[in-house]
């Protein structure tokens, strides 16, 4: 939960961020490239990757709020995937001309389509940090069934979702940096 609220708030601070110099905007790419290829982030994909693979076995436990957390989870899962694929399409290679940029090669988004993009990260942020609210009142739910036979597709949802959610939360940070980045480049490149 401390790691979702921490998100959050870096989250916040990225948004709030000025007008990057071209230098600053090629230090954070870096930074970006240097993550991508750390023992974290693989994990971090592996995990997003088990979740996934897992989503469609979670079944429906007749329980509001475990049920509608395990749902959103789904649909946030689903959010990092889809970003992930748009992100590969929209920024194949960024290649920097020294003067500030953006050639994109296999296909160039416009700044619109990325600041759409930036706008639904933002809603999955706040949506998580809604979920993450819920997951008390399933956990309580879970404390409070007795029937043996609901207990243990109520128990594989809650787990689930407490799996999801961090996962999800930094996941969808890490991408808002990478968009936030790449709008930033865009309007300092004079280049939409």
């Amino acid at each position: 939960m401390k790691r979702i609220f921490i998100s959050m708030a870096f989250l916040g601070a990225v948004l709030c961020a000025n007008a990057q110099t071209n230098e600053m905007l090629r230090a954070q790419r870096q930074e970006f490239r240097n993550e991508l290829t750390s023992k974290e982030t693989m994990d971090r994909e592996a995990k997003l990757d088990e979740l996934y693979a897992k989503m469609d076995a979670i079944e429906e436990t007749e329980l509001n709020s475990v049920d509608g957390l395990a749902n959103s989870c789904k649909g946030f899962l689903k959010t990092v995937s889809s970003t992930n694929d748009v992100l590969k399409e929209f920024k194949t290679e960024v290649k920097d001309n020294g003067e500030g940029e953006i050639d994109i090669t296999k296909y160039k988004a416009k700044l619109p389509e990325y600041v759409n993009l930036s706008l639904n990260l933002v809603s999955a942020t706040k949506d998580i940090a809604a979920a993450s609210e819920d997951l008390p009142k399933a956990t309580d739910d879970l404390k409070k069934e007795k029937n043996p036979r609901r207990l243990k597709p109520i128990k594989n949802s809650v787990a689930f979702s407490k799996d999801a959610l961090p996962v999800c939360a930094e996941e969808v940070a890490f991408q808002t940096k990478l968009v936030n980045n790449l709008i930033e480049t865009i309007k300092a490149s004079d280049n939409y």
